[in-house]
């Protein structure tokens, strides 16, 4: 369901110090992260007047806006609806962990013989903040530094290409990750994996640093399939 008082709440935060000049780019962070955070979900059709009424701007910005999360994939332009915020299929879902498994899998192998003492200090804080946001089952607090866990960890491969594709596909799934790392067993997995990862890389080991890599994204792409398939039986069954 549409959250349009969380929606101006977002926008209120993020338009408010907008400059005329950058209200369009403006207006676009804050549908797409209305999108990522749930507040547009998956299948709402997208109503160019309603939005510009509720971020209270002009139509031109939320029209650009909507055109460039479209080129993106966050909408779909559907038949006799328009533009939809876009529902990952069980094949899109399999698809974008199969890059993220070869592309993070990459990084890692890199990250285990190039990363500096001091970004691998970096890397283990990382760890341990999410260590203490599953004790407190802050969900929130973790889902943010499991993106910065990945982006940062991509980011010591020195590879920028990669890190700007990982991050394209880690927004595609976000959503769903918000749904599967609210449970509390999977985000203590999740956790336990990141720590293998970690420690295979101050190991500098390449070859089990690549291997954790992929086996963590192929946990994570299983877990959202059967998430997926068990949202939709619930759906069928309301």
């Amino acid at each position: 369901m549409l959250d349009m008082h969380a929606l101006q709440e977002l926008a209120s935060e993020r338009l408010k110090h907008a400059k005329p000049k950058a209200l369009g780019e403006a207006v676009y962070h804050t549908l797409r992260e209305a999108i990522i955070r749930n507040l547009l979900p998956p299948g709402t059709v997208t109503n160019e007047r309603a939005l510009a009424e509720t971020l209270q701007v002009s139509r031109t910005p939320v029209r650009e806006a909507l055109r460039q999360l479209t080129v993106e994939g966050f909408l779909t332009n559907v038949p006799r609806q328009g533009l939809v915020v876009t529902d990952l299929s069980l094949k899109d879902i399999e698809e974008i962990y199969m890059m993220r498994a070869a592309l993070e899998g990459a990084a890692a192998r890199v990250s285990a013989q190039m990363i500096s003492p001091s970004e691998l200090v970096i890397l283990e804080n990382v760890c341990a903040q999410m260590a203490e946001a599953t004790e407190q089952n802050d969900i929130e607090r973790f889902l943010a530094l499991n993106g910065r866990f990945h982006e940062f960890l991509c980011g010591t491969a020195r590879n920028k290409r990669l890190t700007e594709q990982v991050l394209r596909l880690y927004d595609a799934v976000r959503p769903i990750c918000r749904d599967s790392l609210a449970e509390p067993a999977r985000a203590r997995r999740s956790l336990q994996e990141h720590e293998a990862l970690v420690a295979a890389i101050r190991r500098r080991d390449p070859d089990e640093a690549e291997r954790l890599a992929r086996e963590h994204m192929t946990q994570a792409m299983l877990v959202r399939m059967q998430l997926h398939q068990t949202q939709r039986l619930d759906l069928v069954h309301r």
